[in-house]
């Protein structure tokens, strides 16, 4: 059975290796002789085979995505949100707004502003007004007219009294002075004169020598 099996073996590898030297020498060996054949040729075949590589892998994808994807992207996605989102803003925002201020907003803050002056003319400035020209101003005027006044004119007729006084005091006293002072001060003045007349008189008796 050993022996027998060994056999089998033996067959089952051969019928293998027959094959496979079949292929090597049908497929393999060529192409090794094509390839050493076509060494010069290796850049120009590796250029090639690059070219051809972009060819099927780069290029169409590049140019799926530069003339496909991005002109969709933005003539058909960018672009229409762009507008959609310029004419939603003006037409759903800034639009309303607009007329909510105009319309609502503007009139209702005059209204307030005009029933606010009209609150303050009725609740204030009038009773404000009333109380002055009916409660503060009469005695005011009583005061002025019957205190006042008087008062007034009593201290500016002193003052004009007081004033008439001092001028006549003034001048009492000048002519006082004038009464004592004046024989010393003519006196004074004569006696000036006649030293400046002598050195003068000196003084042109010694330039005539």
């Amino acid at each position: 059975m050993s022996a027998h099996e060994g056999r089998e073996g033996g067959c089952l590898a051969a019928a293998v290796r027959l094959p496979v030297r079949m292929v090597v020498l049908v497929v393999v060996v060529p192409v090794r002789v094509l390839w050493e054949l076509l060494a010069p040729l290796r850049p120009v075949v590796g250029r090639v085979l690059v070219f051809i590589g972009k060819l099927i892998f780069v290029w169409p994808w590049v140019g799926l995505w530069r003339y496909v994807l991005v002109p969709v992207w933005r003539y058909g996605v960018e672009w229409p949100a762009v507008r959609l989102h310029r004419y939603v803003l003006r037409y759903v925002v800034v639009i309303p707004l607009v007329w909510l201020w105009r319309r609502v907003l503007l009139p209702a803050l005059r209204g307030l502003g005009r029933g606010m002056a009209w609150v303050f003319v009725r609740l204030v400035w009038r009773p404000l007004c009333w109380v002055v020209a009916r409660v503060v101003a009469p005695p005011l005027k009583l005061l002025w007219r019957y205190v006042l006044a008087p008062v007034g004119r009593e201290v500016l007729a002193a003052l004009a009294l007081a004033g008439r006084i001092g001028v006549r005091l003034a001048r009492v006293v000048a002519a006082a002075l004038v009464w004592c002072f004046g024989p010393v001060w003519r006196s004074a003045v004569r006696t000036a004169r006649e030293t400046a007349e002598q050195i003068r008189r000196a003084l042109g008796a010694g330039s005539g020598r």
